[in-house]
């Protein structure tokens, strides 16, 4: 008896977890002849092309999916991973932004657009300066920064990637972040307990 296109599907999601992508598109590959327009096959047969390293073909179904269904970020993420392994830059960081801006709390998203942008090689780099934060609990500098303000540009906090210390006998003086922003920017910045300010202290 032949398989369903949801069957195939079910063993190619089976086969994706479990390491096993070249596997995985021929069973899928299967599946999309029997259902072409379903977005969910074409999607994770662009994962298992890309996962073995067949960018090409992972970028023509991931194009497919977003065809079908625009609204899939997921499938605008893959196909600019795709086309950034295909050395296509601006329509990479054009798919990355999309899936950004549609799912704004993916780490996932800000670290590949901070990555595929080139670290912040297509903006001019800003010197030391004070900035306004906002945090979790007001504006101390105990507290985890959650957005903040450089000049009239707002930027809000995906992740700390660091946090450190500077001291001055026995007593703590700066207090600095390493801040993934949800636009995939990267920033030092830190709080100054003597000044009770904060200062962007490297744009990378």
């Amino acid at each position: 008896m032949s398989e369903t296109a949801y069957e195939l599907l079910q063993k190619g999601k089976e086969l994706m977890k479990n390491g096993h992508p070249a596997q995985a598109a021929h069973v899928l590959e299967r599946a999309k002849k029997l259902y072409p327009g379903k977005a969910s096959i074409r999607e994770l047969l662009g994962q298992a092309y890309y996962n073995y390293g067949e960018y090409s073909k992972a970028k023509d179904e991931f194009e497919k999916t977003v065809e079908i269904d625009p609204s899939n970020h997921y499938a605008h993420f893959g196909l600019g991973l795709s086309l950034n392994r295909l050395g296509e830059k601006l329509g990479a960081l054009r798919h990355i932004k999309l899936a950004l801006a549609m799912e704004p709390n993916s780490e996932d998203y800000a670290l590949a657009l901070y990555k595929v942008s080139g670290r912040r090689s297509l903006r001019a780099k800003r010197k030391k300066a004070p900035i306004k934060v906002r945090s979790y609990a007001g504006y101390k500098g105990s507290q985890v920064p959650r957005a903040f303000t450089v000049g009239v540009e707002k930027h809000l906090v995906a992740r700390v990637e660091k946090t450190w210390r500077e001291e001055a006998k026995g007593k703590m003086r700066k207090h600095f972040f390493r801040i993934l922003t949800k636009e995939g920017f990267l920033f030092d910045i830190c709080y100054d307990e003597t000044l009770d300010e904060w200062w962007l202290e490297k744009e990378f």
